[in-house]
C-alpha cells in the first residue's frame, strides 16, 4: 500500500504516505529505492521482454543496441530522466559486454550514468547492509577489504559495526571518486578508499574480504580467477564474506533470487546460486567451514562466509 487513508471528523478524506512509502520512496531517505524503480522502468523491464529468446536458445546475447535505438522506442517507453544518449550508451555497453561474458562495469559508462548506476546499487544494499555486516561475528578480523564495493554502503556499515577494524573500499578509480562524493557526510576514521582493478591487478592483503553482488555478475572462469587471488592474498585463518541472494536447493525461491537470476542471465553469463553450489565453489578453491545466513525480509542479499585454513 502506497498511501494510508484517514477520514476526519468532518468526513473529509486525508491521505498520507504509508510507512513503506515514507521509507523507500521518499527522496533523501537513506534506504530510498527511487533510483531502482527508475532503472527498472527505463531498462530492466525491456530486457525481460527478451526472456523467451533466452529460454528457447539458452543464449544471453541480445542485439540490445538495435532494440534500444529503434525508431519507436521512445513512443513505447517512458524513460524519465534517462536521456537518449544514455540509452544508446547502455545498449552499446551491454552489446560489448555479451562478448566478454560479464555485466557492464561503471567504468565503461559516462560520468552521468556512472552516478545513476552507483545510486541504484546503493539503494539495493541500503535496507539490509546493517544486518549483513552483523550476520556473523566479524570482530576477530582486523583488516577488511570490500572488493568492488561500489558506493561504499557495506564498507561504511562494516566500519560502524566494528570500529577497531580497518576497512578499505576497493573499486575502479571512477567508482571510488563517486563513492567519496556519496559519503562526504559520513567520514569514518577507520575507513579508506583505494582505486584499482581486482581482476587485472593486485589488491591490499587482509584477513577479511567482502564480495557484495560481485560473484553473480561473472562467468565461471572469471570467478575462478578472482577467488584464486582472494585465497592467495587472504591471511591464514582469514575469511571471505560473499553477499548474494542464495537460491533454495530446488531453485524455486526466493522470489528476488529468481528475478535476479533471470535479469543477470539476460545481461551476461553470470547467475545466482544455491547454498550447495556456493559450498562446492568455495571448497574447490581451498576455503573451508562454509556457513550461510539468510537475511530476513524483502532484500537482495544473504551472507555466505568461508575460512582459509591456518
Amino acid at each position: 500500500m502506497l498511501l494510508d487513508k484517514e477520514v476526519n471528523d468532518n468526513g473529509v478524506s486525508l491521505y498520507r504516505n504509508s510507512v513503506g512509502t515514507s521509507r523507500y520512496l521518499t527522496r533523501g531517505k537513506k534506504a530510498s529505492l527511487i533510483s531502482v524503480v527508475k532503472m527498472q522502468e527505463a531498462f530492466l523491464l525491456q530486457m525481460l521482454d527478451k526472456l523467451p529468446h533466452l529460454i528457447k536458445t539458452g543464449r544471453s546475447k541480445m542485439n540490445i543496441q538495435k532494440e534500444m535505438n529503434g525508431n519507436d522506442v521512445e513512443d513505447k517507453t517512458n524513460y524519465g530522466d534517462v536521456d537518449n544518449n544514455t540509452k544508446r550508451e547502455m545498449a552499446q555497453n551491454l552489446q560489448n559486454t555479451n562478448s566478454t561474458k560479464m555485466m557492464p562495469g561503471p567504468d565503461k559508462l559516462s560520468p552521468d550514468f556512472q552516478m545513476k548506476f552507483i545510486a541504484v546499487m546503493d539503494s539495493l544494499a541500503a535496507p539490509s547492509a546493517p544486518s549483513l555486516v552483523k550476520s556473523f561475528d566479524l570482530s576477530p578480523h582486523k583488516e577488511a577489504v570490500d572488493l568492488g564495493g561500489g558506493s561504499g554502503r557495506v564498507s561504511i556499515e562494516l566500519a560502524k559495526a566494528y570500529p577497531d577494524m580497518k576497512v578499505a573500499l576497493f573499486d575502479l578509480p571512477p567508482v571510488i571518486q563517486i563513492a567519496q562524493k556519496f559519503n562526504a557526510s559520513q567520514q569514518m576514521k577507520n575507513m579508506t578508499y583505494i582505486g584499482g582493478d581486482f581482476m587485472a591487478g593486485d589488491f591490499p592483503r587482509a584477513d577479511l574480504y567482502v564480495l557484495a553482488h560481485v560473484i553473480h555478475g561473472f562467468e565461471n572462469e572469471q570467478i575462478d580467477t578472482l577467488l584464486k587471488k582472494v585465497y592467495k592474498r587472504l591471511s591464514p585463518g582469514g575469511s571471505v564474506l560473499i553477499m548474494e541472494k542464495v537460491l533454495t536447493e530446488e531453485k524455486d525461491g526466493p522470489d528476488l533470487g529468481i528475478t535476479n537470476d533471470l535479469v543477470i542471465s539476460l545481461m551476461s553469463q553470470g547467475r545466482e546460486r544455491t547454498g550447495a553450489e556456493y559450498n562446492s565453489l568455495l571448497c574447490r578453491h581451498g576455503f573451508r567451514n562454509v556457513v550461510i545466513r539468510h537475511i530476513e525480509g524483502y532484500n537482495y542479499y544473504d551472507a555466505v562466509m568461508a575460512k582459509k585454513p591456518f
